[in-house]
């Protein structure tokens, strides 16, 4: 583990398959990443892609990550680059990646830093809770 923050690209990848889920990433112990995923095509159609974060014991497999998805069915439209909101990887965490149509990038940039507490200098485990979009259909203003 670096002392020192690594930034920008922080990884890619093209899956070679359509509708199989491909690791993107796995942040190591005892970092905190901040990044987000940026995904493009070269498809003259609506390819719809799929981003799940699992913990370090999870499986590429459809049935270990149905609940691990924080965009699932989710349309690029032709032309169009999407990237999602801020996500926070730490500790083993796996982003998987996933897209009906060939020709998919996806690339995940960010920030990776020691995961240390306030007034700490040694790394302390981090663990976040991430909601999904349904999580807040029972709140209403």
């Amino acid at each position: 583990m670096s002392s020192h923050p690594t930034f920008g690209y922080l990884a890619n990848v093209i899956p070679n398959a359509i509708k199989t889920n491909f690791l993107l990433f796995t942040a190591n112990a005892g970092e905190l990443t901040e990044a987000r995923v940026i995904v493009s095509h070269k498809n003259p159609y609506p390819t719809k892609i799929r981003i799940a974060v699992g913990s370090s014991a999870i499986s590429d497999t459809p049935s270990s990550l149905k609940n691990e998805y924080l965009y699932y069915t989710y349309f690029v439209d032709e032309g169009e680059t999407f990237h999602t909101d801020s996500l926070y990887i730490a500790d083993g965490q796996k982003v998987f990646v996933w897209s009906d149509r060939p020709d998919t990038n996806f690339i995940l940039e960010g920030i990776t830093s020691p995961a240390y507490t306030i007034g700490e200098l040694s790394p302390k485990r981090v663990t976040f809770l991430i909601l999904k979009s349904s999580d807040f259909d029972s709140i209403k203003s």
